[in-house]
């Protein structure tokens, strides 16, 4: 049997699209296809979250360029600054995932407050109809015997 395997594609760290015009959401866009098999994390290295923060304009470019160098010169900054990146992506999404619950229980809520809306209109409705029904039997030469 042969296993074929393919090495990561290249981090796209550096050019990714800025689509959410909000740091925190395109930071969370540093990992695509979360969940799928076709999941892909774009910070693979801190080298890829200093050049992540010079794309977005997170950090000046000199500040980006010398997170770069120190990141590749000492294995404890670039450990901690990966710990720390993939922390906070866990925990923009963690939020996202927090809303996007409280947003469906929100839309229930307001469903069944419809819901019970209309139901009160159409009660309301039945019994006027029923009350004008009534008063147009016993107004006319209809009586029961």
């Amino acid at each position: 049997m042969t296993v074929i395997t393919s090495s990561p594609s290249p981090s796209r760290a550096g050019s990714l699209d800025l689509i959410a015009d909000d740091l925190a959401l395109d930071f969370a866009n540093t990992e695509s296809g979360r969940g799928f098999p076709s999941h892909e994390n774009h910070l693979r290295e801190a080298q890829h979250v200093a050049l992540w923060l010079k794309h977005a304009k997170a950090l000046p470019t000199g500040d980006a360029d010398w997170l770069w160098d120190e990141a590749s010169k000492r294995a404890d900054l670039a450990a901690d600054l990966m710990t720390q990146a993939i922390g906070l992506r866990a925990a923009i999404h963690d939020i996202d995932r927090q809303l996007q619950l409280w947003g469906l229980a929100e839309d229930v809520y307001y469903g069944l407050s419809l819901g019970a809306v209309l139901l009160l209109a159409a009660t309301g409705l039945a019994i006027m109809n029923s009350a004008t029904t009534r008063a147009r039997w016993s107004r006319g030469n209809h009586r029961l015997r």
